[in-house]
């Protein structure tokens, strides 16, 4: 590995350069289409689901397009505040849809894992909000 210069590094950390870590890609067809909207289903309308939809509202290219709530009317009242398209009650449903490209996930800690296996079974990005699990061999049978 190269020698670091002294503008190189902060403190004891060394800051190494894109070709350093990854070599030299100028050959590669890796492409990054950045100009694609994720759009994404979210699970759970409450309190936690609400605090993801006003950060969301502030990312660039992050469409929610689904809400997933235990209660329909509740569910509506925050998809009309969100402008969320899509209402349903039942996480299934959503993944059905072709153009979920990922589930946020803000439900009961109860849940996690097995509506976990359910997203990456149908082929969706899951993000959960913490904890995964509250049993151990839950959270194994997802990893």
């Amino acid at each position: 590995m190269n020698a670091w210069t002294p503008d190189q590094v902060r403190g004891d950390m060394p800051i190494r350069t894109s070709d350093q870590v990854w070599g030299d890609m100028s050959n590669t067809s890796l492409e990054f289409n950045m100009s694609k909207t994720i759009k994404v289903a979210l699970a759970g309308a409450g309190a936690f689901g609400i605090k993801h939809l006003d950060g969301i509202q502030n990312i660039d290219g992050v469409e929610v397009v689904s809400l997933i709530g235990r209660e329909f009317a509740k569910t509506q009242e925050v998809a009309d505040k969100f402008g969320i398209g899509h209402v349903t009650t039942d996480l299934n449903e959503s993944l059905a849809l072709k153009e979920v490209d990922a589930v946020i996930l803000c439900t009961p800690t109860q849940m996690h894992a097995s509506q976990t296996l359910a997203c990456l079974k149908a082929g969706k990005h899951v993000q959960v909000e913490i904890p995964l699990c509250d049993v151990y061999k839950e959270g194994q049978e997802v990893l």
